[in-house]
This record gives C-alpha cells, structure tokens and sequence, in this order.
C-alpha cells in the first residue's frame, strides 16, 4: 500500500475515533442520587439508604442495572419504567442512549418499587446535565403516566434519612399520614402480655418535631424534578372551560333508536306468539324488559346531548333484544354462524378496501374504532361455535347476537373514518411503527406492575396486551396501538387504584386529576387543528360513569379520552422540545461518599477516566495502523 495513502487512512481513522471518545466522555455525566428504603432485621424493619448512580450514553436503548446487594425483579422494572417517563418527559429518543443504573446500599433492603420516582429524577437530570440537590431525599413509586405512586415504611425511611442530614423529605401524595404498628407491654393478673397495635402517624408533625425536616407531598416527577434540581418542565394549562359534545353522533344516535324501538316490538310480539313454556318466556321476557332499560336511559341521554352514551346504550338493548331474536329462531345453529361468518368477512374485506383512502388523524381514530370492533366481532363469534359445539344454546345465541350486532357497529365506524377522510393519507409504515413502539411500551409497563401486584391482578391488561399482538400480526395496526394503549390503562389504573386504598377522597383525586388531563390533551389537539372525536366519546363516557359514581370506569374512560387524543399527536405536528421553567435556583450540596463496596466515581472522574482510557485505545490502535502502514510486503 502506498505510505502516504496508508497514513491518510491512520489520521483520518485517528481523528474519528478520538472524536467518537471525546462524544463519549462529555455524554457521560452521572447523576448520583440517594433513595431511602427499608432493610429486615432480627428486630425488625429499619431505614436504609440506596446510593443510585444513573448514567446515559449514546447507545441502543439498552437498560443495565448493576445492584448490590442483590435486589429484586421490581428494581430492574424501575429503571425500564424510569427510562420510558423520562423520555416522554424530555423529549429525547431513549432508543438512542444506553443506560446504566448503579444501586449500592450498606446492608440489604427488602423488595419494593418505592425507589422508582428518585430513578426518574435521576434519569432526567442525567439527559439534562442538571445537578442534584442533596438536602432533599424522596420516596414514592413511579407510575407510567408520570404520576408518584404511594409506598410503605414511610417513617422508617424517614428517620435513615435524617441521619443524613437533609432539609427537605418528599412523600407520595395522600401520605403525611400513615399507619404504624405500635408495640404496647401490657401487665394483666401477673401476665405480661406484648401487643401490636396500629397507630396513626402524622409524618409532617414527626419529622419536624424529631429532625426539623420539611416533608412536602407530591404528584408526579415534574413537581420532584423542581425540588431536586429547581427546574421543571412547563405544563399545559386548561384555557376556559374546554367543551366536549359528541353532536356528530346525533344522526346515528337518533337511527339507532328508532331501529331499537321497532326492533324491540316487532321481537316482543314474536315472543308472545311463540310456542314454549310460561317459564321460559318469562325468562326471555326479561331479556326485552333489560333492552327496553337501556333504551330508556338512551332516550334521557340523548336530551342532554350525550349521543355516544346513548350508542353505547342502544347497542346493549339491541343485543339484548338480539338474544330473544336468536333464541327464537335456533333451528339449525350450525347455518346461522356459517351466515354470521360471511356477515363478518365480508365487513371485513370492506375495511381493508377502504383503508387506503384513509386520510387525516380523525379518519384515523375512527379507523382504529372500527378494527376494534372487529377484532371484538370474530372473538364472539369463535366463542359462539364453542357454545353450539358443547350444546349449550342459550350462551351461544348471547354470543352469536353479540357478534352480529358488533359486526354493524364496524360498518357505522368505518362510515364515519371515511365521511371524515381528509388531509394527507397516512403512512402504513409510520403506523406499523407507532404500533409497534406501544406494545412494546404495554409489555414494560405490564411487567412493571405484575411484578408488584402479581399477574392475577392484570389479567385485563394482559388480554389487550395479546390482542394487540394478535392484531399487529394481522397488520391491523390502528387496532393494534389502540389495544396497546388500552392494556397500558388496565395496567396503570390496577396499580393506582390498588395503592390508594378505600379512601374516597384519594380516589376522588385521581379522577379529578385523569379528567383535567383528558380536557388538557382534548385541549393540544383542537391548538393543533383537529377535534378529538374519538376522545370526545370517551370523555363524554367518563362522564357519564363518573355521574353513575362507578370510580373505576370513569377513571378508565379519562385516561382513556387522553391517550387517544395524543396517540397520533406526532402526526399533526412533530413533538417539539418541552419548555423547561427555572423557578428557583438549584442548591447543591456535596453528596456524601457512597459505601466503599461501590467502586463508582463522580461525574467528572468517570468522565476522566473514559476520556483517558478511550484515548489510551486509540493510541495503541493507531499503533498498530502505522507500524502495517511502514512494514514492507
């Protein structure tokens, strides 16, 4: 090879390398930040303090967590969790970052996600470059819309805390008051007898009478963020009163009753005509006496301007009327599901005709409630030829009724997605994309959760996590985010209803603060230019369960209305920079040196150190070039 060609190549594979180090070294800033947890003893359960170590480099979007002692399952969900919010959070594609989460602690602490917000802090101060202020020490689980999460040993972790010395202890909302089990000695007839009892604590009046520290509650990471760093990220705030109304249903609303009424006589009649016993016609009766309820409520609904209620509602009596309708008529099961099979497939080949003249973010909402239903209208109806299969009629004609009337639910949804097609088409790929990135999102967010809960507990999720699948599979990808997004509530509202207890007040809270959240996303759509319909509904449906005082549904259905209001938000308009509001400046104080078992480093030293290390390769590499370059053949 020629000398000057073979040492063009060495400097230009030098300057590379030593550029990529240098990238390297300046992306690595470490935040270090301590989480108190809770450690068993013989005695029993004392305060800990973890010592987190959170770096985040250019990478794959690869997670690694180094732990010890050696901790559970739900640390390493943390981080996964961790990484994801803050992402969301600030913006960035965490796909392009490796990060590596270093826990150490002095003696062994029990399981526990309680570290998962002080993790998310951490996470984005790293991607930020922002300091840590180490008068202030947290603790609260992560949620996966950003929210804090409520834990247990709150006074424990509080007193390791104090030892510290901090000035400031931050608690999950709803808890500066918990209970604690108080050991009372008690003598009775010459019988000395040691009882636990439980005993209310308030942490705000603990922790200032015993330590002069500030216990402050928060809700989510962003009201965290400004007490460790003294920035926080700008919030969109409601403007006005935000209207929803679901007027566009009003047409089909008002069809859909007219068709339940006659539907309803014209079966009612066939029913006092038919041939059977009393009892089995009373018990058919009831069936049209459910549907002419729903009915009912629909007419009232409908007054007050709630049309996708009242569809909701009229589908329920039309299945119940539809019931009566199969029951009657259940000669030879075995044509009607072949008939109901050909109903389907043929709606079925009809969407996948007209997805292509899908154009604009409201047509694609519509879209995705039309695959839905679908998916919903052959699940009925592989569950109705078991029931036939094993002969049981009365479960089969339900199902068949089910599916038949869900099948023309598909075609009023994919009517609408194309009397509201306009703008740009959409591109599959782009959607093959998106779905994709939110199942994956549902799998860590149900990880997260079932490790906490167990998988019993997340059996909703977990079935609208496989139906997604199911559905991206079979390249119905508007049906598969929706199913996605779908298991990610299922999941989120297990664990915060489950965390928060009976307290109505709590749990009166949380609703509140879904239904600002869906007005606020209902809200960016309509400054980006298009009306939510889809989340409309599912407002309006809230609402609705909200007035029932149903508290898991009306949650449900919030969270829902938000999600789908920004699940094609990127479309419209591509994400920009969140604005970051400095409203104090951040204090930081010199962090303490973690146990010695550790071996980790400050920012800067491990900054140093790759840099010196990294520059130690290239040199031998470049060695090694230039002694090829000048050895003769």
């Amino acid at each position: 090879m020629d000398k000057k060609l073979s040492m063009a190549l060495v400097l230009l594979v030098f300057f590379s390398m030593l550029n990529i180090t240098a990238d390297f070294a300046l992306a690595t800033d470490s935040v270090t930040i301590r989480a108190p947890a809770v450690s068993k003893t013989s005695s029993g359960y004392i305060g800990a303090v973890l010592y987190i170590t959170v770096s985040a480099v250019p990478g794959d979007g690869h997670i690694y967590v180094d732990t010890w002692p050696l901790t559970e399952l739900d640390t390493q969900a943390s981080a996964r969790l961790a990484v994801e919010v803050a992402g969301r959070m600030t913006g960035k594609d965490v796909t392009k970052y490796d990060f590596y989460y270093v826990v150490r602690s002095e003696s062994p602490v029990i399981g526990g996600p309680s570290a998962g917000g002080v993790m998310t802090v951490a996470t984005i101060a790293a991607l930020e470059g922002w300091k840590i202020n180490n008068d202030v020490m947290m603790t609260g689980m992560i949620n996966p819309d950003g929210t804090i999460g409520p834990v247990g040993g709150i006074i424990e972790k509080l007193d390791a805390s104090a030892k510290l010395g901090i000035k400031k202890f931050l608690v999950p909302w709803g808890q500066t008051v918990v209970t604690t089990q108080e050991t009372i000695r008690e003598e009775n007839r010459g019988m000395i007898q040691i009882i636990t009892k439980p005993k209310k604590v308030n942490v705000v009046d603990y922790a200032k009478k015993n330590y002069g520290i500030e216990v402050i509650e928060l809700e989510d990471v962003n009201d965290a963020l400004f007490y460790f760093t003294g920035k926080k990220f700008s919030e969109k705030e409601i403007k006005g009163e935000i209207q929803v109304n679901t007027d566009f249903l009003s047409e089909e609303a008002n069809k859909s009753l007219q068709k339940n009424i006659e539907y309803h006589d014209s079966i009612e009649k066939e029913l006092k005509s038919a041939k059977m016993g009393i009892y089995e016609k009373k018990y058919m009766g009831r069936y049209l006496d459910t549907a002419q309820d729903f009915i009912d409520k629909a007419r009232e609904d409908m007054k007050t301007g709630k049309y996708y209620t009242s569809l909701s509602e009229l589908f329920n009596a039309e299945i119940y009327i539809g019931v009566v309708d199969e029951y009657l008529n259940a000669d030879d099961l075995d044509k009607r599901l072949k008939d109901l099979e050909e109903k389907i497939n043929s709606v079925d080949s009809e969407l996948k005709e007209k997805r292509g003249e899908i154009k604009g973010i409201v047509s694609l909402e519509f879209l995705s409630a039309a695959e839905k239903r679908l998916k919903d209208a052959y699940d009925y109806l592989d569950q109705a030829r078991n029931y036939v299969n094993n002969y049981d009629t009365l479960n089969a004609v339900y199902a068949i009724a089910y599916a038949d009337k869900r099948c023309d639910t598909v075609r009023l949804w994919l009517n609408l997605s194309l009397k509201y097609s306009q703008g740009e088409k959409i591109s599959i790929d782009d959607l093959k994309e998106d779905a994709w990135k939110r199942i994956e999102e549902a799998k860590l967010v149900y990880v997260y959760v079932s490790s906490m809960v167990g998988e019993s507990s997340v059996s909703d999720a977990a079935q609208s996590l496989n139906d997604a699948q199911s559905e991206y599979e079979a390249g119905r990808y508007t049906s598969a985010l929706f199913y996605a997004i779908e298991s990610n509530i299922e999941s989120s509202i297990t664990i915060e209803l489950s965390m928060s207890g009976d307290d109505p007040g709590v749990i009166g809270e949380k609703i509140q603060r879904a239904r600002d959240d869906a007005k606020v996303a209902i809200q960016l759509s309509r400054e980006e230019g298009y009306e939510p319909m889809l989340a409309e509904c599912y407002y309006e449906y809230g609402e609705n369960f909200e007035e029932k005082e149903d508290a898991a549904n009306a949650f449900r259905m919030y969270k829902y209305a938000k999600e789908v209001a920004l699940a094609y938000k990127h479309i419209s308009n591509p994400e920009t920079m969140p604005t970051v509001v400095t409203e104090t400046p951040s204090v930081s104080t010199p962090l303490p040196s973690t146990p010695s078992s550790q071996g980790t480093t400050t920012s800067k030293e491990g900054s140093k150190f790759i840099l010196i290390l990294g520059s130690g390769l290239v040199g031998l590499f470049m060695g090694i070039l230039i002694g090829s370059a000048f050895r003769g053949k």
